[in-house]
């Protein structure tokens, strides 16, 4: 069934073919710049429930959650950062864990994100420039903590 690029899925409709994810994706992104940020949710929840790859499901929770920051809905971004860090860790990749590190940082909830970023760096898949970056932050943290 060929389907139209413009179409959003229903709740039904979970296969996403290429053209179909890129118009989500990009959509969402230009609801997000228009501060359009219910119609920009819903769209990236659509793309979570479809079959995309685990790690597009990570980046569209990511921006959920950077949605859900811009309207100060602080749980519910944590909850959504969770969701995206559960697709990531499985494939050995960490930018959503390391932003939501950086989202705890700016709540102020210091002691958490050092606990990630800390667990990160325990990480044998980091490369030498990411183990660099982590543990600059540590130390801003730490500094900040005393």
């Amino acid at each position: 069934m060929v389907r139209s690029s413009s179409k959003s899925l229903s709740s039904e409709d979970k296969q996403v073919d290429y053209d179909q994810y890129v118009a989500l994706a990009h959509g969402a992104a230009q609801l997000v710049e228009q501060e359009q940020y219910a119609a920009a949710l819903a769209q990236f929840q659509a793309l979570t429930t479809s079959d995309i790859s685990d790690i597009d499901k990570a980046m569209a929770y990511y921006n959920m959650a950077f949605v859900l920051e811009q309207v100060g809905q602080n749980q519910e971004a944590l909850a959504s950062y969770d969701k995206g860090i559960s697709y990531e860790r499985m494939h050995s990749r960490f930018f959503v864990t390391e932003q939501k590190a950086a989202y705890l940082a700016r709540l102020g909830r210091n002691q958490e994100s050092l606990r990630l970023y800390e667990d990160l760096l325990t990480k044998r898949f980091l490369q030498e420039e990411d183990t660099y970056r982590i543990r600059h932050n540590i130390q801003v943290l730490r500094d900040a903590l005393q």
